[in-house]
């Protein structure tokens, strides 16, 4: 399962989104895009489970502490 975690600190780096999803289950891979000109968070991450069971309970309780969040299942392999 794909999770987009919007509203980031530009601080925030991808071992800090992994240490916290990584608490509920397995995370395959995580990524914060940057700007290409400031090399700066964009304030955006996404991260991957493989698992889709596992996402729902970090979902279920780190909702109301995120403005934006939202999943996608993962894209067939071509």
């Amino acid at each position: 399962m794909n999770i987009y975690v919007g509203n980031l600190s530009h601080s925030a780096t991808e071992s800090d989104l992994r240490t916290a999803f990584e608490k509920h289950g397995e995370v395959s891979r995580v990524n914060i895009p940057t700007d290409r000109e400031t090399n700066q968070s964009r304030g955006f991450g996404f991260i991957e489970m493989p698992k889709s069971s596992e996402a729902p309970g970090f979902l279920s309780r780190w909702r109301p502490f995120w403005t934006a969040l939202s999943t996608a299942p993962p894209r067939a392999s071509s």
